[in-house]
């Protein structure tokens, strides 16, 4: 049996109107080897959720069918990555818009350069949305707590 799931697809980060999209896993894999590479952060962008009624808000998360962990803090990627694979956890990973940015002069950022990835889990089923902090809490446990966003929505 192939794993399928939904991803609500968006065309940028204003774009609050999710079109849901059907995917397997291979789907998903093959979409990873050829990111986007932008000068800003906007863009397209998915969510491992449903909504409804089918508008972008967290109110509106009606089920989430993938797990996607935002590391932006400086966990080291290959000893995440080690992690999830020791787990025996189902796992993808991918570099963010800013993974290793340095900031330019003048910029108000305070973050030094450092790994900033996402990791995508793929469940089983979907789950309803009262079940997500739940299992946001099982993943900060496998991960020693170094997860930093914890928001199902849109992810790019």
């Amino acid at each position: 049996m192939t794993l399928s799931f939904i991803l609500s697809n968006f065309g940028g980060k204003t774009d609050n109107k999710p079109a849901p999209t059907t995917y397997t896993w291979e789907d998903f894999l093959a979409r990873l080897p050829a990111p986007a590479i932008r000068a800003n952060k906007d863009g397209a962008l998915y969510a491992g959720a449903s909504f409804e009624p089918a508008r972008r808000l967290k109110a509106n998360v009606k089920e989430v069918s993938v797990l996607a962990l935002d590391y932006d803090d400086g966990a080291a990627l290959d000893a995440t990555v080690e992690k999830w694979k020791r787990l025996g956890v189902t796992s993808a990973w991918y570099t963010t818009h800013s993974h290793q940015r340095v900031k330019n002069p003048g910029e108000k950022s305070e973050k030094p350069p450092c790994d900033r990835y996402r990791v995508v889990i793929p469940l089983d089923g979907a789950i309803p949305a009262v079940y997500y902090p739940a299992l946001w809490r099982w993943a900060e446990r496998q991960a020693d707590g170094v997860v930093a966003d914890s928001s199902p929505n849109a992810r790019s």
